[in-house]
């Protein structure tokens, strides 16, 4: 019997699911929101902004993508570099 359009979905949506699961995810504890706070007054961060590079931080990247922080910026030992910065 052939596979159906709606098998062949379950099928990329299972695949995509299972490789989510192997992603590094923060979840912030009070430690992070009281540093996340630190850097809201630090270097002028939307609070959410700051939780993103708080996060970022308790993970040791290196470098974070975004479009919305100044391109090159340096939050202690991260590198924001805009995915859509031409040089």
């Amino acid at each position: 019997m052939a596979k159906s359009g709606g098998d062949t979905l379950a099928v990329t949506a299972s695949q995509i699911i299972a490789d989510l699961g192997l992603w590094r995810v923060h979840q912030p504890h009070v430690a992070d929101i009281l540093n996340a706070i630190d850097l809201q007054q630090r270097y002028a961060l939307s609070f959410w902004d700051a939780i993103i590079i708080q996060s970022a931080l308790a993970l040791d990247c290196s470098v974070l993508w975004s479009e919305d922080l100044n391109h090159l910026q340096i939050y202690h030992q991260i590198q924001v570099r805009n995915p859509f910065f031409e040089t």
